[in-house]
């Protein structure tokens, strides 16, 4: 399991961790220090190995950035816009990604933007 950090907004911290151990596409945060959240993502390719994989890959990490920094499926559109255009959000997807060694996931996230 690999544990990145970035810290966000108020001093938050978010950290993802990635592994493959369950079938849910991520877990609730888990407090791992005083301003630092984890949490595991699921159905990670490391690394993809195609351009569809990234994307599904990026939207996980997406998705497990969006938790951490305080959204979930059920917060309102606005709420996840805000959480979206955080600095936490933006700083959990890219220290994630700038300690990944995936380029197609690097590509995906650059023509996401």
């Amino acid at each position: 399991m690999k544990t990145l950090l970035s810290n966000g907004p108020l001093a938050l911290g978010a950290a993802l961790a990635l592994c493959g151990a369950s079938s849910a596409p991520a877990q609730a945060p888990q407090r791992t220090g005083a301003d630092t959240y984890s949490i595991a993502l699921s159905g990670y390719d490391a690394p993809p190995a195609t351009r569809q994989a990234a994307r599904r890959s990026l939207a996980r990490i997406e998705a497990a950035a969006m938790r951490v920094c305080g959204a979930s499926g059920f917060s309102l559109p606005e709420v996840r816009r805000a959480v979206r255009e955080s600095a936490c959000w933006r700083d959990a997807v890219a220290s994630t990604l700038a300690g990944l060694d995936a380029p197609w996931l690097r590509q995906a996230y650059r023509a996401s933007r």
